[in-house]
């Protein structure tokens, strides 16, 4: 690309002396000189580029004198009428239509070269007509404003995103007039509806968090002094203009960067042209180093009001349209510290440079996954039962860490934390039965999983159980309460039949566990049993169950934790360190009622005995039986009842994190965090050492390139969990104890659990800034269905998008490590996996999930014989990981935001608007203190899904079972403000 000649305008010294100038003939003397050393710099090539030039000074002039008029009213409001037309006048004859004309037929390459000579015309113009409306009309100029007096060609907004500037135009002239009339009145009568809407809008990041006593991290565009611009590229070196009208930006904006187009001499009297990154942080300084070639420059950027802080977000979101105070209106020009040479290429082709030597590099080493050193991870890693706090999963935490060490990692820690654990009591087994008239068992459920492997035989595997089940025996009459949902216990009751005094038996699925006795409780229900039917974990029959095909053997049992708490139950809020304190209250840690699971081989025997009325269509399970309601037995049974005792025990243990760090090299102070839990309650070749093992081959991958040289920008975290099993425990006493730290510094957090559950397609669950860093890292990653299509386009036809034709990305909902980090404290996430197809298989997880068959034979058996799965899951982690980690720019995109907050809202709006409307409510989390994300939470109602809006709909659910509405109208509240306060966050300093 050309570049600006550095030329100088030799002026006559010996040019008579004129009379002094006043201030406004000073700044137009200056302004002429300005303008006719650009037209030299420029080296104007023919009339129309002259044109443009002396078109582009007379705005400016004119502009100038309409803002120095304008102060004038000001300063004495009495001559507002006179000078308003006078002004008026003044406007009409800017010829900005023309010069808007006249750049519509300037070559794309010469549009760049003369972004000097328009770009303070329309500065000025803006600044004169804002105060003009603002005069006038006691308001604010509008997108419509300024698309009616200034048609600016859709190249010239692609080309510098214009856009951009219009929250921080707004602002700042709005604060200039308060300050120039010394009155707030033009405060209370303004009302920029425009800049109201992107408010409103507008979602950075996951800046949706509330309570919060720092502030998450952000993204700041810097700029020096009027030569430095703000321009968008595609992913080759050349410019990338959309012809058509001005909505072209409502496409996502790509890429930013800004080019120093200033040749400043180094000490060494060489010219430059300087690339920086423009990502800084809060504070009195942050340090930005610049690599070009094997030099590098160091500047101190100061962050205080002289700088100002552009907003990227606003220009994705509006569309197009009005022109601001872009970048380095205020700013400060940096010196370099380090002197050096740098070759006189042009800014931009080193930056494209740079990522494609990135882009080949990050592509070698997703390559470079092993599918034998996954398979050898696993198998490693399964070839135990490995609950929390056993010894076994210590071991793993070891071997977890020389691993890390023997990488080359900079610091493998332990964390450990002291919490409170439920297990069952060994000696004094959990019991399920039936008893007859005289208090005899007549039957008495095993509990057992029958051994079909050599993988499966380990003494130290726990028996079936659910984690904090209440402790107590209760007898009584069972009641067959299809899922367990709130939906189903109102099916009962429209049927009039009472749950009080009864055990009610649930299937397995649709919900959380923890959710159904909660319900059962409501209800008036005294236990809970909780089985596998066939209908979620056999559908097409216990022929094709494991090991003959993937389906959950007759014996087979969940296991699982019922508490809806996340971290340790004693110490919420807090991490659980030797000298925190510990809440003795545990009402809201274990179950409200006794609950146990069963295997459908169990089971089958309670729900045959069952007399009552048939169950709905809807609640006929897979069982060889008529499924009938109950609340009474079979007539030779009709004096039996269930006898249900659950003895499970609360043991404080130690659990131990693992983290492992590589310092970044550029930006250490920025973490990307790479997670996932090693504890499992049985030998856990799936969940969760699928995934482990991918954690283990990516780090042994960085390992090699960390040896030969390599180091990511920013700072990369590697965590293995602990206790996630029993809610999560290990991650959020972690990210509790780090809280201020990471909400300053943590950039993303990328949480793989489970890495393949199926062989149907990839599958993420995201926010939704981070889709698009998610479609590339699909694009550049082979299927293993078909190695000419890659991740992308599989995904993208099997689980399309109702926004769009990309791949559907669901909001982050509960149930593994990403919830504290995005859920708490914000912090953007990913989680994904290789999935099922969920129309043939209809299932609520993989069928073995917590049981005895989670094992390496299962895998190599039913899912993923040669690991290639496993491999693409593998090669989505490292792409994602090192594109957080090593480009210059965070793959951060706010329109994907945005558009999910809309989507979302209309579905809630068009659920619940009319309901409340007829409470007199229109369009922060209940009971929930933790769960501080007001966009995306797991419904308080189930845990497992996400629910957007969460406040809201959690107090509609409670004004439609409770008639109470007044949590409605906080909540409704609650998101107007968090969402208005998190856009607040992007306003300049």
């Amino acid at each position: 690309m050309a570049q600006i000649p550095n030329k100088k305008v030799k002026l006559d010294q010996s040019a008579p002396q004129k009379a002094p100038l006043n201030m406004e003939q000073h700044v137009e003397s200056n302004l002429v000189n300005q303008f006719a050393q650009y037209q030299v710099e420029l080296d104007c090539k023919n009339d129309k580029h002259e044109r443009l030039v002396k078109i582009s000074r007379d705005i400016t002039i004119a502009s100038k004198r309409c803002i120095f008029l304008l102060h004038r009213v000001l300063d004495d409001p009495s001559k507002q009428e006179n000078v308003l037309q006078e002004a008026k006048s003044k406007l009409d004859e800017i010829h900005v239509k023309q010069w808007c004309k006249i750049i519509a037929e300037i070559d794309n390459d010469d549009l760049y070269l003369y972004a000097r000579a328009y770009w303070p015309s329309l500065e000025e113009y803006i600044e004169a007509i804002t105060y003009y409306y603002f005069l006038k009309e006691n308001r604010l100029i509008t997108l419509t404003d300024m698309i009616s007096v200034a048609p600016f060609p859709a190249k010239l907004l692609t080309a510098y995103d214009f856009a951009a500037g219009i929250a921080d135009l707004s602002g700042e002239l709005m604060r200039l007039c308060i300050n120039a009339s010394g009155s707030v009145k033009y405060y209370q009568n303004v009302r920029n509806l425009e800049v109201e809407r992107i408010l409103l809008t507008l979602a950075f990041s996951d800046m949706l968090t509330y309570g919060m006593e720092t502030p998450p991290l952000r993204l700041f565009f810097i700029g020096w002094s009027t030569s430095s611009y703000l321009y968008k590229r595609d992913t080759n070196s050349n410019f990338k203009f959309d012809d058509g009208k001005v909505k072209v930006l409502d496409k996502p904006v790509t890429a930013y960067y800004i080019e120093l187009l200033d040749k400043k001499s180094t000490s060494a009297g060489t010219s430059s042209i300087l690339l920086t990154p423009i990502i800084a942080m809060d504070g009195e300084n942050a340090t930005v180093k610049v690599k070009k070639n094997s030099n590098h420059f160091s500047y101190v950027l100061t962050t205080k009001r002289s700088i100002l802080l552009f907003i990227v977000v606003a220009a994705a979101i509006i569309g197009a349209g009005v022109i601001g105070n872009i970048i380095g209106r205020h700013a400060i020009q940096p010196t370099p510290t380090v002197s050096s040479t740098v070759p006189p290429t042009s800014a931009s082709e080193h930056y494209h440079a740079v990522l494609n030597k990135l882009h080949g590099l990050h592509q070698d080493m997703a390559d470079s996954m092993s599918a034998d050193q996954i398979r050898d991870n696993i198998k490693y890693l399964s070839k135990k039962v490995h609950h929390s706090g056993s010894v076994q999963n210590i071991k793993l935490a070891e071997y977890i860490r020389n691993r890390w060490i023997d990488s080359g990692f900079d610091d493998v820690q332990y964390s450990r934390y002291r919490v409170l654990l439920s297990y069952p009591n060994i000696s004094n087994p959990n019991v399920v039965g039936m008893k007859d008239q005289s208090g005899a068992f007549q039957y008495r459920a095993s509990m057992k999983e029958e051994i079909l492997h050599a993988d499966e035989n380990d003494p130290d595997i726990l028996p079936p159980y659910n984690a904090y089940a209440k402790a107590g025996m209760v007898e009584g009459k069972l009641l067959y309460v299809n899922y367990g949902r709130y939906n189903d216990f109102i099916t009962l009751q429209k049927l009039n039949i009472s749950c009080h005094g009864k055990i009610a038996i649930a299937r397995y699925g649709k919900t959380f566990r923890g959710d159904k006795p909660k319900f059962g409780q409501m209800f008036g229900c005294i236990g809970m049993i909780i089985y596998n039917d066939p209908s979620d974990s056999a559908p097409e029959g216990y022929d094709k169950s494991y090991p003959n095909g993937w389906y959950l053997p007759y014996s087979g049992v969940q296991r699982g934790s019922l508490t809806t708490l996340k971290g340790d139950p004693q110490t919420p809020g807090r991490p659980a360190v030797d000298s925190a304190y510990r809440n003795p209250n545990l009402n809201q840690t274990v179950s409200s009622i006794p609950v146990q699971p069963l295997s459908a081989k169990d089971a089958i025997y309670l729900l045959q005995s069952l007399d009552g009325p048939d169950a709905p269509t809807e609640w006929q399970g897979k069982l060889p039986i008529e499924y009938k309601i109950g609340g009474s037995f079979l007539s030779n049974m009709s004096d039996w009842v269930v006898h249900l005792a659950v003895h499970n025990q609360l043991v404080h243990k130690d659990i131990y994190n693992v983290i492992g760090t590589i310092k970044g090299q550029v930006e250490p102070d920025r973490y990307v965090i790479v997670g996932n839990h090693r504890d499992s309650w049985t030998f856990g070749a799936i969940d969760p050492s699928s995934a482990t093992s991918l954690l283990l081959e990516v780090s042994r991958i960085m390992g090699i390139q960390l040896k030969q040289g390599w180091r990511p920008r920013r700072t990369i975290k590697f965590c293995s969990w602990d206790a996630e099993e029993f809610g999560l425990i290990g991650s959020t006493e972690w990210v509790e104890e780090n809280a201020k730290e990471l909400t300053q510094r943590a950039v993303s957090y990328i949480n793989v659990d489970l890495a393949v559950i199926g062989n149907y397609s990839f599958g993420a669950q995201a926010s939704p800034a981070f889709s698009k860093a998610v479609y590339a890292a699909a694009k550049r990653v082979k299927d293993p269905h078909d190695l000419t299509k890659s991740v992308f386009d599989i995904w993208s036809a099997r689980f399309p998008s109702p926004l769009s034709g990309k791949p559907f990305i669901p909001l982050l909902p509960s149930g593994s490590d990403f919830k504290s980090f995005i859920h708490t404290f914000g912090i953007s996430s990913v989680n994904f996996a290789y999935i099922f197809n969920p129309v043939t298989s209809p299932l609520s997880n993989y069928p073995t999930y917590h049981t005895r068959y989670d094992t390496f034979d299962y895998i190599q058996r039913t899912l993923d014989p040669h690991f290639a799965f496993h491999t693409t899951v593998g090669r989505m982690l490292m792409l994602l990981t090192v594109q957080f980690a090593d480009y210059p720019l965070l793959p951060i995109n706010t329109v994907d935001y945005a558009e999910a907050m809309n989507f979302y809202f209309s579905q809630v709006s068009a659920g619940y608007k009319a309901l409340l409307q007829s409470q007199g409510i229109s369009l922060g989390l209940p009971g929930r203190p933790h769960d501080k994300h007001v966009f995306m939470a797991p419904s308080q109602n189930d845990q497992y899904s996400s629910t957007p809006f969460p406040g809201i709909v959690d107090a509609i659910f409670i004004g439609m079972t409770q008639n109470k509405w007044e949590e409605a109208k906080i909540q409704v509240s609650n998101a107007a403000y968090l969402i208005q306060a998190a856009a607040k966050t992007l306003t300049v300093i």
